[in-house]
């Protein structure tokens, strides 16, 4: 509709399953990575510009407040961090998590960057495609 395509999550068998393997899900589970380029190829047309993803962070907190995110790249930039998720917990062996919709530019090779970030605890980020725009 109008350039946006989403994809009907109900039709594809393995939703959580990695891209490669016809799923939906582009990172599982990553924990503590600096920037790193996220290539949607396999799902999103050379025409597609932005991407739709679900980005989600789990915090375990360690210290007295623990903070975790997973940022979100546009394109090839490797300094500007375009969207952040973010989860925050409050006292030793507490648990967050946080998970919302973000559209995020493409490079023409249908690639954006992400990367996990945490403090005083461990974060765990998974980021699933849900579709992409003209």
């Amino acid at each position: 509709l109008n350039g946006r395509c989403l994809y009907r999550r109900s039709a594809i068998a393995s939703v959580a399953g990695l891209i490669a393997a016809n799923g939906l899900r582009a990172v599982d589970g990553a924990v503590a990575v600096a920037r790193t380029a996220l290539d949607l190829s396999d799902r999103i047309p050379l025409h597609a510009r932005r991407a739709i993803l679900s980005a989600s962070v789990l915090l375990g907190a360690s210290g007295s407040n623990g903070t975790g995110a997973v940022n979100l790249y546009d394109a090839a930039d490797t300094t500007s961090i375009a969207r952040v998720v973010e989860a925050k917990a409050e006292g030793s062996g507490a648990i967050a998590r946080n998970t919302a919709t973000v559209e995020v530019l493409l490079t023409s090779a249908q690639v954006c960057g992400y990367s996990v970030t945490q403090s005083a605890g461990t974060a765990a980020a998974d980021i699933d495609l849900l579709g992409w725009e003209e």
